[in-house]
């Protein structure tokens, strides 16, 4: 984190970091630090936990480890309906359907939604079919964003084109502060749903003898981890793989599937791995600003490609 706060196109000595943090907004170099990059830093904290959570969420519901918002298409669901909300609100003219709330609501929306749909293939169809619908979803919902793109460039609205780039450079304290109320909350009821469904990693049959109520194990994964996956888009745009990269590396670490152990140390590494590849992105061909899913792909593809063929070599 404290390394981050010395990134930047703008040189500032790490000592003259450490002399205006936290408190000098007046002089350059205090507001360049204060203002633009420690909300950008503690944003790619609070993001990367989010959707890492979310990921292992996912993973333990459905029993699989390559499952991510992502990979499943429930991140181009959410940017989908982000970008109904926000064409149709400036297209009407309703400044009720125009407002952050509401975006957040449509990615929310869009991401249950698709998470249902992929449960419910899981039970008819198995899981590794889920990864294939999810892809195919994924590919649908990503040329409904396209389309919309196009149409936003007919209206002139180039800032639902800038939404769907995954960065986390307009993070302002406003910002961060309405995406930690969503995202905060969440993230300490998967804490504790991670207590609860602690069976579920033996499959569900096994979870319901012991006594868990399957359905509401369902439906409150389903919710906190849509919540988790939406926020962070509708705020800083699709950020690709830190859902599979960050359990995995916590599974790598624990060498356990235990879910109470599993979420908080995803929460960890989602945090970390989401930091690095911010100062990735803003660093390797500065003062050009690559979108994080371009930085994160680099990382997740190998593990993704890891993860099928050690499948495949287990099956």
């Amino acid at each position: 984190m404290f390394a981050s706060l010395f990134l930047g196109t703008v040189h500032i000595p790490p000592g003259k970091v450490l002399a205006v943090l936290g408190w000098d907004f007046q002089s350059v170099d205090g507001y360049i630090v204060n203002g633009i990059r420690l909300p950008r830093v503690l944003g790619a904290l609070v993001g990367g936990a989010a959707l890492a959570v979310a990921g292992a969420l996912y993973q333990i519901l459905l029993r699989n480890p390559l499952a991510d918002p992502y990979v499943l298409g429930i991140a181009n669901a959410a940017i989908f309906f982000y970008g109904l909300a926000f064409l149709v609100g400036i297209q009407v003219g309703l400044p009720a359907l125009a407002g952050q709330g509401v975006y957040v609501s449509s990615s929310v929306m869009g991401a249950a939604i698709v998470s249902a749909l992929l449960l419910a293939l899981s039970a008819r169809y198995g899981t590794l079919y889920v990864l294939l619908f999810g892809v195919a979803l994924g590919f649908v919902f990503g040329a409904g964003t396209q389309i919309l793109i196009a149409l936003a460039d007919v209206m002139k609205v180039g800032a639902f084109v800038l939404a769907t780039l995954g960065t986390f450079s307009g993070v302002t304290w406003d910002r961060l502060l309405a995406m930690s109320v969503a995202c905060l909350p969440a993230l300490a009821a998967a804490l504790a749903l991670s207590l609860y469904i602690s069976p579920y990693v033996l499959g569900e049959e096994h979870a319901a003898v012991m006594g868990l109520n399957v359905r509401v194990a369902r439906i409150s994964v389903i919710a906190v981890a849509s919540v988790l996956t939406a926020t962070v888009i509708a705020y800083v745009g699709v950020v690709g793989f830190v859902g599979l990269v960050g359990p995995h590396i916590s599974r790598l670490l624990l060498g356990t599937e235990s879910p109470q152990r599993l979420v908080p140390t995803s929460a960890l590494t989602g945090a970390t791995v989401t930091l690095a590849a911010d100062d990735m992105a803003r660093s390797l061909l500065p003062p050009l600003e690559l979108p994080i899913t371009a930085v994160t792909s680099l990382v997740g593809v190998p593990v993704l490609i890891w993860l099928l063929t050690r499948r495949h070599v287990q099956g």
